[in-house]
Parts: C-alpha cells; sequence; structure tokens
C-alpha cells in the first residue's frame, strides 16, 4: 500500500526473481471503492491504527498523470 485517498487505495507490487532477487517488474494499481459510507483513510485508520498516509511518489504521480491524459483523448472521441 503506497497512497490512499477518500474511495480510492493504491498498491506497487514487485515480481522479484527467487534464483537472483532481481526485480523483473513493478506494477501499479488502484483500487476504488465504492457504495461505503466512510473513506478508505477511516478503514485503513482501523487496519493500521496510527498510519498516516504516505507523500504520492514520483512514479505514482506520473502515472495518474498519463492514464488522466489517455481519459481526455478518449473524451474527446465521443
Amino acid at each position: 500500500l503506497i497512497y490512499w485517498e477518500d474511495k480510492n487505495f493504491y498498491l506497487e507490487h514487485e515480481f522479484i526473481s527467487l534464483t537472483d532477487n532481481f526485480i523483473r517488474a513493478v506494477i501499479l494499481s488502484k483500487q476504488s471503492v465504492t457504495g461505503l459510507k466512510v473513506p478508505v483513510s477511516e478503514i485503513i485508520a482501523k487496519v493500521e491504527p496510527g498510519a498516516q498516509r504516505p507523500e504520492m511518489n514520483p512514479d505514482l504521480r506520473l502515472w495518474l498523470e498519463s492514464m488522466e491524459e489517455s481519459s481526455k483523448k478518449l473524451k474527446k472521441q465521443s
């Protein structure tokens, strides 16, 4: 878990080879929570009391910006 907002949380996954501990891939994923009456931050506080939301790292920021740009292109085509 690398970051969260009111309705979303973001995970970073690393695929590491067992033979040489080399990181073969890094994947960022966005999980959206729907239908809840409480923000994600409250859920995290119950699971991990005292947890502080980290700063958004540059990789995540750039990834989110790229998804936003892709969405804009798709909206223009509609």
